[in-house]
């Protein structure tokens, strides 16, 4: 089996990778939505909802400051969404130098400085310490009967929760590429437990708890549900 820094290397190395493609895809957004005053207002929308997500997968993948940046960036984008003054010329040339300023620090960005990589090597260290230690009384909890459907629409977090799903030993898991996807092939696999994405398309993660709350559930018993508006869910699962 694969240790956890070998599969934590894989998954921060393909976010490492994709990063640049990503800026990128912002930066023209943020082009087009300089340029196009009559579609303006989408494309910020757009710009604000990709910045969002890239600022929770940074943060996911351990890189805090990089996260935080497009977090503060996406924050904003979302005031400046809110309310009713047209964005400025102004306005464009500030979040193109903060976007030049992101573009700059995402390129220095290694797999090396990844804290999430280097806390996996330190886990991996400390059970390679404690192989040969006298096994602890404590009975592991037992997820053997457990199903759990998972959505979120970034790529490097379903990969990474992938990763902790398998890891639990589960009667079955899937993970889906945002609500609508739950919502339809979820039927099948009939969760206990669904833990969702807040900010998706075409279904948020909202759509998607109103969805199942209203009694047209896709899952054998009353589930748990978990959201985040960060993109991400770190908790322990703790079942009645």
């Amino acid at each position: 089996m694969p240790s956890e820094e070998n599969k934590a290397s894989t998954i921060v190395g393909d976010y490492c990778v994709k990063l640049p493609d990503e800026m990128r895809s912002v930066t023209n957004l943020m082009e087009r939505a300089s340029k196009d005053q009559l579609d303006s207002l989408n494309a910020l929308k757009a710009l604000y909802a990709e910045l969002h997500r890239m600022g929770g997968s940074a943060l996911c993948m351990g890189y805090p400051f990089l996260g935080e940046s497009m977090r503060e960036l996406s924050n904003v984008l979302a005031e400046k969404i809110a309310s009713t003054e047209q964005a400025n010329g102004r306005f464009y040339v500030n979040i193109a130098q903060q976007m030049e300023s992101l573009a700059r620090l995402a390129s220095h960005i290694r797999p090396e400085q990844s804290q999430f990589l280097q806390t996996a090597q330190r886990r991996d260290s400390a059970t390679a310490e404690n192989a040969n230690a006298k096994p602890t009384t404590a009975k592991p909890e037992d997820f053997s009967l457990r199903r759990v459907a998972f959505a979120d629409d970034d790529s490097t977090i379903r990969a990474l929760m992938r990763n902790i799903l398998s890891d639990l030993e589960l009667e079955a898991f899937e993970v889906y590429e945002n609500g609508e996807k739950l919502l339809l092939k979820a039927p099948l696999l009939k969760p206990d437990l669904i833990i969702t994405d807040w900010l998706m398309a075409p279904v948020s993660g909202l759509d998607l708890v109103q969805t199942v709350r209203s009694g047209k559930s896709v899952c054998r018993r009353k589930p748990r549900l978990f959201f985040s508006r960060q993109s991400t869910l770190w908790t322990r699962l703790n079942w009645p």
